[in-house]
């Protein structure tokens, strides 16, 4: 065993001889403190260790783990939990919102539910608006009607009592003479104004057929409109105040056509011809533009020497038939001179 310096207290002087006994010593009291080899336990084996060992290990081991599963298995509960209450909070909110949508529908069902009424209400009202708007409009339409009908009547009570009348007569003014270009008579209209008011324009108009034309309205229409229409265009005519009267003396002709057109409507000769007179006396009064008409319709017949109230056929072929032969006599299809307007 060596001596080191810390051994050595300061100042001491060190002597080899006093070292090396020192340290002989030492030696020899290590020996005799040293245990001799066979009393020495034996050391333990390595398995043998590691299995104390692990003994000693293994339950805190299993107690560390079992507590980590612990707080795994109470962490995953607190999580499940919390999710639990996450989910259940969130389910809770989730009715609220159905619940309030559903309350929200309910609201808007019937806001639509009254405003489908309003409008209901205010169709109805609509109709029946219009229905006495309607109503009104119809009486307003009748009480007009019946304004103007009632305005009329009065206008025709004026027109009928206070408007001139014109009454007509016709004679023979001519003998009826016939040549190869057919024949020709004078006749004679007196118009006379049987009224209370004057009538202007008054004129004589009329047209001689050899027989009765096949269609007599329509030749009476053409002669009134003829007539009508000289009335608007010229002021050709007599004024005739009440009680007043004018004369007339119209020439009127047949063609030879229209007596050969009439001969082929007989049977064989003698051959004969029934002439027919249709005209109208036309006039205008003050508080009326209208042009008014009393029309005339007669017949031309030869008197018979044997009868003299009976008319007889003209012959053209016996000649010329002097006026005091002829006889005018009212047409019974066209009421003679009974017609006006």
């Amino acid at each position: 065993m060596s001596l080191r310096s810390e051994d050595i207290p300061p100042g001491q002087k060190i002597h080899s001889a006093n070292i090396n006994e020192k340290a002989k010593n030492k030696t020899d009291e290590i020996d005799r403190l040293r245990i001799p080899k066979a009393q020495r336990k034996p050391k333990p084996n390595k398995r043998h260790y590691t299995d104390k060992h692990n003994n000693r290990v293994l339950p805190w081991l299993n107690f560390v783990v079992q507590g980590l599963l612990f707080l795994a298995t109470t962490a995953a509960f607190l999580a499940a939990l919390h999710y639990a209450l996450i989910a259940n909070k969130t389910l809770k909110e989730i009715e609220k919102q159905t619940e309030s949508s559903r309350i929200g529908a309910n609201a808007a069902k019937s806001a639509a539910n009254t405003a489908f009424k309003t409008l209901n209400e205010m169709e109805r009202s609509r109709k029946e608006s219009t229905n006495l708007t309607v109503k009104a409009e119809h009486i307003t339409e009748i009480a007009a009607n019946a304004a103007k009908k009632s305005a009329d009547i009065a206008e025709e009570t004026l027109i009928i009592t206070h408007r001139p009348w014109i009454n007509v007569s016709l004679g023979i003014g001519s003998e009826f003479a016939f040549n190869e270009q057919g024949g020709s008579i004078m006749i004679i209209v007196k118009a006379k104004n049987v009224g209370n008011s004057p009538a202007f324009s008054v004129w004589a108009s009329a047209e001689v057929f050899p027989w009765l034309p096949d269609n007599f309205a329509v030749e009476q229409k053409r002669i009134f409109d003829r007539a009508q229409q000289i009335k608007l265009f010229t002021p050709l005519g007599y004024t005739l105040f009440s009680g007043e009267d004018a004369t007339f003396i119209l020439g009127l002709q047949i063609s030879e056509q229209a007596i050969k057109e009439s001969y082929m409507k007989q049977g064989p000769e003698p051959h004969f011809i029934l002439p027919i007179i249709i005209g109208c006396v036309s006039y205008k009064f003050g508080f009326n533009e209208s042009v008014h008409k009393t029309g005339f319709a007669m017949s031309i017949r030869q008197i018979d020497p044997l009868n003299p109230t009976a008319g007889l056929a003209i012959y053209p072929e016996h000649g010329n038939v002097p006026p005091n032969s002829l006889v005018l006599d009212a047409f019974p299809f066209a009421g003679g001179v009974r017609y006006a307007d």
